[in-house]
């Protein structure tokens, strides 16, 4: 049976069993408690972890809970990445180092033969499947506050604008 991961009360790692992760995804959906499920998937091991991720993220904004409107589009952003395709909201940052050993991973001698690079990209990206109004309505910064984030974290800030939405456009309408 695939296994994921849960974080325990002292940081450990635990690995439970599909079986057993249904039985506690139940108990969750059935308090209505669907954040605490997401990034335990988002942060998961493999593509069918952080496809979970999104399907809950998505569960969650068709609830009418907005502020998970920005975690839908990072977790398709790193199913994409996972499965080998270029992300398309821009939401993840990766370090130039672990994306060569990403791309070259059945390939030993490139691995060996490389040399070491500092920074960090968004790319593989496809810049424009996804418009800035979309991007704007997941919560993520057009492609202009991206570019200025990618610069904060090339210089070792944390970037300004991660996240577009202010806390009030989260709050429920009716008041």
């Amino acid at each position: 049976m695939r296994a994921i991961f849960q974080y325990t009360p002292p940081g450990q790692l635990e690995y439970l069993s599909a079986v057993e992760i249904k039985s506690i995804m139940n108990q969750i959906f059935s308090r209505g408690q669907r954040h605490e499920l997401i990034p335990v998937f988002q942060h998961g091991r493999d593509a069918a972890d952080y496809l979970l991720a999104h399907i809950l993220a998505v569960h969650a904004v068709v609830k009418g809970d907005a502020s998970s409107k920005w975690i839908a589009a990072a977790t398709l952003d790193r199913y994409l990445q996972a499965i080998g395709h270029p992300q398309v909201f821009g939401t993840q940052y990766l370090d130039r180092d672990f994306l060569l050993m990403m791309e070259h991973k059945n390939d030993p001698q490139t691995l060996r033969d490389h040399n070491p690079e500092t920074g960090v990209t968004q790319q593989p990206y496809n810049l424009n499947l996804v418009p800035d109004a979309l991007r704007l309505a997941f919560c993520v910064p057009d492609l202009a506050q991206q570019k200025a984030n990618l610069k904060d974290v090339e210089a070792g800030q944390y970037p300004k604008g991660i996240f577009h939405c202010l806390y009030y456009d989260l709050l429920p309408t009716s008041r």
